[in-house]
């Protein structure tokens, strides 16, 4: 059992060279791609190919009707409804979404909006370009929509920034979101602003989580790396 790596710098057309040296040099057995565009672009590549390909993206989109590429993680649906009955439980009715405009967090914001059942209502309220770090142009728009919640839906990184220019506003709020959340990273210096967040993942065994914390100094994409790590296990 002998796992290659190829990185795509998160490029599609990179990805796209990356499988054909895998494919016909290296004659792997199958491919396991990381995120979203590469996925996209990869699934019907791999198809034609009869190569089985594995993903991590929760967009049932890439495997539908396809004999070889297969989802190795929960849909975002999935996910969506466990949070949003996490919400409901807390009374919270009206959302608003700030989000980051990648495919990854156009899913999961799309399930969570698609999941809400009458009585509810929610929207997303700004999109963010990729690497942003402004995001004070929203904060009045935010305190007029004035919702039960709001969902954050960015980067590593941009995550922090929002937190960190609420918190210089002094505005505190229910959040909800995704995996981002999971990142002490992500949460250190703003944990007041952070407290109480909401968001739903897949389990991470405790052991997994302290072997990476101690290897990696940290925990970021730490659901990300349990999903491959179990695959491994499993492929294997």
């Amino acid at each position: 059992f002998e796992p290659l790596f190829e990185d795509s710098r998160y490029e599609s057309k990179t990805a796209v060279t990356n499988f054909e040296k895998l494919r016909s040099a290296d004659r792997v057995s199958a491919v396991y791609v990381f995120g979203g565009p590469m996925s996209d672009t990869l699934a019907p590549l791999a198809e034609r190919a009869a190569v089985p390909m594995f993903s991590t993206e929760y967009d049932v989109r890439y495997t539908a009707g396809r004999k070889y590429v297969f989802r190795f993680a929960n849909n975002a649906e999935d996910y969506a409804r466990a949070l949003i009955e996490s919400l409901r439980k807390h009374k919270r009715r009206k959302f608003a979404i700030g989000k980051v405009e990648n495919q990854y967090h156009n899913t999961l914001s799309d399930a969570f909006l698609h999941t809400l059942q009458e009585g509810e209502q929610g929207s997303v309220m700004a999109n963010f370009l990729p690497g942003e770090k402004d995001f004070r142009p929203v904060f009045p728009k935010l305190k007029a929509a004035a919702p039960d919640a709001l969902g954050v839906y960015l980067s590593p990184g941009m995550q922090h920034a929002f937190f960190k220019e609420l918190q210089s506003a002094g505005l505190k709020l229910p959040t909800f979101g995704t995996d981002t959340f999971e990142s002490r990273t992500e949460n250190s210096g703003v944990e007041d602003v952070v407290e109480g967040a909401l968001f739903a993942n897949s389990v991470v065994e405790e052991s997994f989580e302290r072997r990476y914390r101690t290897r990696f100094k940290g925990s970021a994409q730490l659901v990300h790396a349990a999903l491959a790590y179990e695959f491994v296990k499993l492929f294997g």
